[in-house]
């Protein structure tokens, strides 16, 4: 296209949007719903991908607010559309409220195929931003209709994110048994397809995505239950048939995940040059969630060859672009990696190792507030107690950190916070514990010290208070005899970390210590 037809082009485009625009005013100071609506679906149309998302989303509402006065079914998927755009911009929070709208809406319609579609994405969305309830919800119930309505592969791919729920919830070995059969069942359907002589990349693409997916995944679990070499072939097939089929972002999504797995592997160069790399393609496109999580892991990395400069500029903005875009769960995982950062800096710079133990002991409480808090959004006393179970590791090797390098106060104030919390459970892990994006925990050999007979003893106490009855909610603020809170300072810290536990906290009833 030349340069002059460029511009005709851009200049048609302008003269369409001012006459949109004129009639969309117009549509509004007549008052008629139908109008009103018609006129802003299609000026959001027409502006969508080009002009500013909130922009588009704003007008898509007011069509919607018309829509419902006479079309509920229209208004539910201008609620789809609202989400999918704010998906796009990276708006999590709005995706997600737009999602579970239109799933609610085209329930009450008896819309099952548009139900199951909504609410897949809505539970996908959910298992992003840690709302790990609401994600096995929705998604059961996706899968349930997908499957009434026979549509195999459809209920496969929502299983596949339901399997990351139990992966990311304290269920390692059920999403581990479920993503295994699955990978399977991809495979075998595949070669029916191909058995039937359809051919290209219409014929293969779902069913690879779905395999993709499902190896994508099973990597990451193999990652987080510190069994790198395992994923390693997973990841290197998947990003080779992703540049295949010509998906360029989940290529982009393969290259990140392959550069924590070899991280995580020892092969620090390569795996930061393709983190890096997808970093910057992120951001090129509008993704800053996705290259926060490429910072958080290279902050990681940096933390192992002893470049803590750049491990914290990398932690704080990981930080930042986890907070902006919601995922306030990963902030206490990555406070946890935090944990080892600060160690080992204080193994190399003794000078400063009071000042660094210091901040570790109260990162790695602070932490293990912020995590623990995450398994009330179940209303099942037996999911509560598969979450902690997940945390077992943190909870010793934080009785541990703050027994060897804390004060007699502030392990009394630990012991006193533990039970009343109802944080239960012994671990083999230690401070070589390294939980990488998504995942929650990881179960790695401790190089720690444990001094045998104290790590017997709270590992055993720890076992003890599992057997008492799980709290139904989060726990109240915790007083001691001369008015001081309990752990306050740890506990801001943990507040900071996600404005509902930080709500908690804030409005908690206050109780006596006994």
């Amino acid at each position: 296209m030349t340069e002059d037809e460029e511009d005709r082009e851009v200049e048609a485009w302008s003269n369409t949007l001012d006459e949109l625009d004129a009639r969309a005013v117009a549509t509004v100071e007549s008052g008629d719903p139908r109008q009103i609506a018609d006129a802003h679906w299609a000026l959001a149309e027409h502006i969508a991908g080009i002009v500013d998302s909130e922009v588009v989303i704003d007008i898509l509402l007011t069509a919607r607010e018309a829509y419902e006065e006479f079309d509920a079914a229209e208004a539910a998927k201008c609620a789809v559309s609202i989400g999918t755009v704010a998906y796009q911009a990276s708006d999590l929070d709005t995706a997600f409220d737009a999602f579970s709208v239109a799933a609610e809406e085209f329930l009450e319609l008896r819309d099952m195929e548009q139900f199951a579609d909504a609410a897949n994405t809505f539970g996908a969305l959910a298992l992003q931003l840690g709302e790990y309830a609401a994600a096995e919800d929705a998604l059961g119930d996706a899968i349930e209709v997908y499957r009434d309505r026979a549509q195999p592969n459809e209920a496969a791919e929502a299983m596949v994110n339901l399997s990351n729920v139990y992966r990311m919830s304290g269920r390692p070995e059920l999403a581990e048994k479920q993503l295994k059969e699955l990978s399977a069942w991809f495979v075998a359907e595949s070669a029916v397809t191909e058995s039937a002589g359809a051919t290209g990349v219409g014929a293969h693409g779902a069913g690879s995505l779905g395999k993709r997916s499902c190896d994508q995944s099973l990597a990451g679990l193999y990652v987080e239950t510190g069994r790198p070499h395992l994923a390693l072939p997973l990841l290197e097939r998947s990003l080779r048939d992703a540049e295949q089929y010509g998906s360029v972002d989940e290529a982009l999504e393969s290259r990140m995940n392959l550069g924590l797995v070899l991280i995580y592997s020892g092969q620090a160069d390569r795996g930061e040059a393709l983190m890096k790399e997808a970093r910057s393609r992120f951001l090129e496109g509008g993704h800053p969630e996705k290259a926060a999580a490429c910072d958080y892991n290279l902050a990681f990395s940096y933390s192992l060859r002893g470049a803590f400069g750049a491990s914290d500029d990398a932690f704080k903005s990981a930080a930042k672009g986890l907070y902006d875009s919601g995922q306030f769960h990963q902030l206490a995982n990555l406070q946890w990696n935090r944990v080892k950062r600060l160690f080992l800096q204080a193994t190399a710079e003794p000078a400063a190792q009071p000042t660094l133990a210091a901040e570790a002991v109260d990162t790695a409480i602070s932490a293990l507030i912020a995590a623990d808090y995450q398994r009330f959004q179940y209303v099942d006393a037996r999911r509560r107690a598969e979450w902690t179970q997940k945390l077992d590791h943190r909870l010793t090797w934080t009785f541990l950190t703050a027994y060897k390098l804390g004060s007699k106060a502030l392990m009394a104030d630990l012991i006193e916070s533990a039970i009343n919390v109802g944080v239960y459970g012994s671990s083999d892990g230690g401070v070589d514990d390294f939980v990488p994006f998504d995942p929650t925990s990881v179960s790695q050999p401790s190089a720690t010290d444990r001094s045998g007979d104290l790590a017997e003893s709270l590992g055993g106490a720890a076992t003890l208070l599992g057997s008492a009855v799980l709290p139904l909610s989060p726990p109240p603020i915790l007083v001691g005899g001369d008015g001081r809170v309990i752990l306050a300072r740890q506990r801001e810290m943990a507040a900071s970390l996600d404005p509902r536990i930080g709500d908690h906290l804030a409005n908690a009833p206050r109780v006596a210590a006994w």
